[in-house]
């Protein structure tokens, strides 16, 4: 190399490095002197100690970050300069001649960072190319973790070519260069691994073995592959049914996975129990079914048509923890074809139970690709369409199982009320109309919008059950960007009369129970038939929380002044009206009634739950101070004694 004679350059570098020692923060000026060398390379042996050059190192990391985010660009000057200086680090000996190793790099620094620094890397392995010396920082990573992390396969061979363990150990993590690779998906690292030794059956901290890995992880289905037919006869057969430590299989990350369709398939090939619960109970059906998807028909019937080609029988009718089956989980997550699926199969319905209000239904956002008033219409037609799947099995719905469904039709804002009505009047329509005469876009969008809502009463007498459902969510999603609009309540009109019959059938038995029974069974219809959803659902919500209440002396007298009157003849359209328009007011208040009951009773339970507590601690109080009393009698008769 050529004599160093450029002495500004050289007091440069001198500075930037003992502002480095002192704990003084460089700029990224000073480094782009050293980049920037001008005159001949100097042997940084002969100027710097080995500290100061990876302390220069490690700082010149600190501006690659923003850089390697950028497009895969990467700033590496100052690690170009020392690569054309000639240097190479040499590992230290001890006094027995052998090399110390306890040392932080600068590739444990780039190392310990997210993301793909391939090119980082393999630069500053021309620097640390000493590969029988693995350097290990204080969490356990070494240079070899840092090159089967990055996807540097031909130092990962140099490295087993030079004697090191294929089993090593991140001590922080538990994890193997073999969870390393496999999360990369670097099939040349993971056959030099294995054929070199590497154990396909190791777990890391978190019980998470290179099995668990394949199944989590996108498109490494093959590599899992390499597992079972490179991996040495001492490490043989893959454990296939190993559990992490929350319990969980390779088979429940693979139905968890919608893109892991080949890797359940070769799990099942490969032996793997589908019935094996994890910590919860939950079984790989449980998970399946559990997913809120707006695809509810897969993996379900892949994951059954796969263990029935394996002769794997699958326990339908398994309890989790919480006690539910796969048929609640897929009624809880509103998934008709997954429901249906299940009874084609044989699901036991005699003891199913019909999901409560909590777990029914509670995802509130749409997924990324759906918008909010799709997610809605699909949610409320699913939850109907579910409900006739399972009477259509051979299930009876209980009336607090139509209460839970219209529970959600309420909260995803589908029941009309007076205000919602008046807007959505033909007058109402055609006054916006006019005053959207210069904007031709909003006039086409009133006009489809009543178009729509046509459709829809047709719809309601054409067809019934099942096969309305899904004719009112196509038309629907055929035309949500037209009527895809804040404010526009015409979507709303569209789900009232979709979800009519289902009030209507549902709010009979409960309006007849208000009224004493005293009424006829057509003129309770003809009344039903003129109210709004929402009113029938206020009369369902009386019904249930009055059921363990008498009613209120008022509206009893009500009710037998509503069947004299009837009975007297003066019934027809306007006794039916004045009806209408009153119970829905009566149940109401009849609801606010047995809630304000309700409430003040815990009130009620709280307060001498909380006196009892205050008398218990008096009375601890009272013998504590009944025991230190004695003590010091007895304290002073004793040294009255002594005295």
């Amino acid at each position: 190399m050529a004599p160093f004679n450029d002495g500004t350059s050289l007091q440069q570098l001198r500075d930037a490095v003992r502002m480095l020692s002192r704990g003084i923060e460089i700029d990224r000026y000073s480094l782009s002197l050293i980049e920037n060398w001008q005159g001949p390379l100097p042997d940084l042996r002969d100027i710097l100690r080995k500290k100061a050059i990876d302390r220069l190192l490690v700082e010149s990391l600190h501006f690659l970050e923003p850089a390697v985010q950028l497009c895969g660009r990467t700033d590496t000057g100052v690690i170009d300069f020392v690569i054309r200086t000639g240097y190479r680090d040499e590992p230290d000996l001890d006094e027995n001649r052998l090399p110390l190793l306890r040392r932080t790099t600068a590739l444990h620094v780039v190392g310990r960072r997210p993301g793909h620094n391939y090119r980082v890397v393999d630069k500053l392995f021309k620097i640390y190319s000493s590969y029988g010396a693995n350097y290990v920082d204080e969490d356990g990573l070494t240079h070899f973790h840092v090159a089967c992390k990055s996807g540097c396969d031909d130092v990962v061979r140099e490295f087993l070519a030079a004697g090191q363990d294929p089993n090593c150990l991140v001590a922080s993590t538990g994890e193997s260069p073999l969870h390393l690779a496999l999360r990369l998906g670097n099939r040349p690292i993971v056959e030099a691994l294995l054929l070199h030794g590497a154990d396909p059956n190791l777990a890391d901290a978190d019980g998470i073995a290179p099995l668990h890995v394949c199944a989590r992880e996108h498109c490494v289905t093959d590599l899992a592959l390499l597992l079972f037919e490179l991996s040495n006869d001492e490490y043989q057969p893959v454990r296939v049914d190993a559990p992490d430590g929350r319990g969980n299989t390779p088979l429940h990350y693979a139905v968890e996975n919608r893109a892991q369709r080949r890797m359940m398939r070769l799990l099942l090939r490969a032996g793997a129990d589908p019935n094996l619960a994890n910590a919860k109970g939950s079984t790989p059906l449980h998970v399946i079914c559990r997913r809120r998807s707006r695809y509810d028909d897969l993996p379900i019937e892949k994951f059954l048509e796969a263990c029935d080609k394996v002769e794997q029988p699958v326990q339908l009718d398994a309890q989790d923890k919480s006690g539910r089956t796969p048929l609640q989980w897929a009624v809880a997550n509103i998934c008709p074809r997954m429901v249906e699926v299940l009874l084609d199969r044989g699901a036991d319905l005699s003891k199913f139970v019909f999901p409560t209000a909590d777990y029914f239904a509670v995802r509130s956002k749409p997924p990324g690709c759906e918008t909010e008033i799709s997610f809605k219409c699909r949610s409320s037609s699913c939850a109907l369409t579910v409900l006739e799947i399972l009477e259509k099995g051979g299930y009876e719905p209980d009336p607090s199982d139509a209460l839970t469904i219209m529970r959600l039709l309420d909260r995803q804002g589908f029941l009309l009320s007076e205000a919602v009505m008046r807007k959505i009047s033909h007058s109402r329509i055609a006054e916006i109309a006019r005053n959207s005469y210069d904007d031709p876009i909003q006039l086409r969008l009133e006009d489809r919008s009543r178009e729509i809502a046509a459709y829809a009463e047709h719809l309601d007498r054409a067809t019934t059950g099942i096969a309305a459902y899904a004719e009112y969510l196509d038309y629907a999603t055929q035309h949500l960007e037209r009527i895809d609009r804040p404010g526009n309540p015409l979507i709303k009109q569209l789900w009232e009369i979709m979800s009519r019959r289902f009030f209507r059938r549902w709010a009979l038995d409960p309006f007849m129970k208000l009224t004493g029974y005293e009424l006829p069974i057509i003129c309770c219809e003809q009344i039903i038939e003129m109210m709004r959803n929402q009113d029938l659902y206020h009369i369902c919500l009386a019904v249930q929380e009055l059921s363990s209440y008498l009613l209120p002396p008022l509206l009893l007298h009500y009710a037998y002044y509503l069947c004299v009157y009837y009975k007297r003849g003066a019934g027809g359209k306007f006794f039916a009206l004045d009806i209408m328009h009153r119970v829905p007011y009566y149940a109401t208040w009849m609801y606010m009634y047995a809630r304000e009951k309700r409430r003040i009773e815990r009130k009620e339970k709280k307060r001498k739950k909380r006196l009892s507590r205050v008398c218990d601690n008096k009375r601890v109080y009272a013998w504590h101070i009944i025991n230190a009393e004695t003590e010091n009698i007895c304290t002073t008769s004793l040294y009255s004694g002594v005295n």
